[in-house]
């Protein structure tokens, strides 16, 4: 669902993450609809492995490595090779986490969601994996048709709007910035109950 809060929910994922210090690598990678040619998978592979590459030697010596094979830099790599590199740099770290937000917004779902797969497919105990999506076009058969069930976790609406509830209600009855309302009786209740009419679980 738009405006329900994936990319808070994966910023929040991300943050807890990098307080823990858990020794898990962590790589991230945003979609955004405006993002030109920043959508699509080689785009989110380049921004993993540099991510990587900079928290850990191996993917560092793995990353230079790619570079020298593609000229010192003077070709560009293909997504294959990128996705190659990934897969080698997830055998030789104990553990990594990656976070994908939006990827309804990327601009090649299905091209993402077939690479997602064959990570599963060689089954690597090592990588952690969260991905937040709606569930649109090729994306509402591919999650539909995702073969791990158990990792399928929808977001819904009544949930969502307890949520907003609970922090509109923390914002107007639970803090000093509308305390000039005190003397108009009952204003909260209505501007509380007149924002939750129009939420919508956003």
């Amino acid at each position: 669902m738009s405006g329900c809060g994936k990319t808070v929910l994966a910023s929040a994922v991300i943050q807890q993450l990098q307080l823990e210090g858990s020794g898990s690598l962590v790589a991230y990678h945003y979609f955004d609809v405006n993002g030109g040619d920043k959508r699509n998978l080689s785009q989110m592979l380049r921004s993993l492995l540099y991510q990587l590459s900079s928290q850990h030697p191996e993917a560092r010596l793995l990353l230079q490595a790619l570079y020298d094979d593609c000229d010192m830099g003077a070709k560009e790599p293909t997504a294959r090779q990128l996705s190659e590199q990934f897969k080698k740099i997830l055998d030789q770290v104990a553990e990594v986490t990656v976070i994908v937000d939006a990827l309804d917004e990327s601009g090649s779902p299905d091209e993402i969601v077939s690479w997602l797969k064959s990570l599963y497919e060689t089954d690597r105990n090592s990588l952690h994996l969260l991905v937040t999506s709606r569930k649109q076009g090729i994306l509402d058969t591919a999650i539909d048709e995702w073969h791990k069930r158990d990792q399928l976790h929808a977001v819904q609406k009544k949930e969502t709007n307890k949520d907003v509830a609970n922090y509109i209600h923390g914002r107007l009855f639970g803090s000093d910035e509308f305390e000039r309302w005190n003397s108009q009786e009952g204003l909260r209740e209505h501007v509380k109950k007149a924002i939750l009419r129009r939420a919508h679980g956003m």
